[in-house]
């Protein structure tokens, strides 16, 4: 028995000893030092790995390599949430701004992905609109995001902006405001002579906002209503 505790405590060590060489080869591969911090050091990885089976040294392995942010194609997903699809929407718009992108690329990284491209727009120098927007275009391409045409995204931020107003939860004035000014690009350069509002049934909801005889609650009111009927009648069906 004593003899067979001695030979599993050495496969342990061997395997512990493993985990430990490829930890220090990844963390070689990290290039900034604040992202090296992120990294698991050698103890932890020593004490979560004593007495693992095969299959779980190796689910730790994976786990250590998608930590120290070496492999880019595992830690980007082809397919990304629809908070990447947003800001493309909000870029062909030309609403989305430097700090919007930098806060973006920030909090990806306190969450754990990676890309080299955020590298490249955080040592961008100065972060001008030119160099910090020519690299958020590659950032999208390399996870598969396409940027819509700035009718296509008139159109997602008039729908993004009904449903909160059609779902109740926001003052429908407030919000039906926002919407105004994130579409106002679309009526200077699209090539569509028509105003938004007239194409996707907005111009209800436009009188509304707009209405001089009525309390603020009646004006609420009028908005909310309209937006549940765009809602049946234009909403693309998910």
């Amino acid at each position: 028995m004593l003899s067979i505790e001695v030979n599993n405590q050495s496969k342990v060590r061997v395997k512990n000893e493993k985990a430990k060489t490829i930890s220090s080869d990844y963390l070689q591969n990290c290039t900034k030092n604040r992202y090296r911090k992120k990294a698991i050091s050698d103890s932890i990885i020593h004490t979560h790995l004593h007495g693992c089976g095969s299959g779980q040294v190796q689910q730790a392995i994976y786990a250590l390599q998608t930590a120290l942010c070496i492999n880019t194609k595992t830690l980007v997903p082809q397919t990304m949430s629809t908070q990447e699809e947003f800001l493309a929407i909000k870029y062909a718009a030309g609403i989305l701004h430097t700090k919007d992108i930098i806060e973006h690329v920030n909090s990806q990284l306190d969450k754990g992905i990676w890309s080299d491209v955020f590298l490249e727009i955080l040592d961008c120098d100065p972060k001008g609109w030119g160099c910090i927007s020519t690299l958020f275009e590659k950032y999208l391409k390399e996870i598969g995001v396409l940027i819509p045409t700035i009718e296509e995204a008139a159109r997602e931020l008039v729908e993004h902006h009904v449903l909160l107003i059609a779902s109740g939860t926001v003052m429908p004035c407030v919000q039906f405001k926002k919407l105004l000014e994130e579409i106002d690009n679309y009526d200077y350069y699209s090539k569509t002579k028509d105003y938004l509002g007239d194409n996707l049934g907005i111009h209800q909801m436009y009188g509304w906002y707009y209405e001089d005889y009525c309390t603020v609650d009646q004006i609420n009111q009028g908005i909310l209503e309209a937006s549940k009927v765009w809602v049946t009648t234009y909403a693309k069906k998910h």
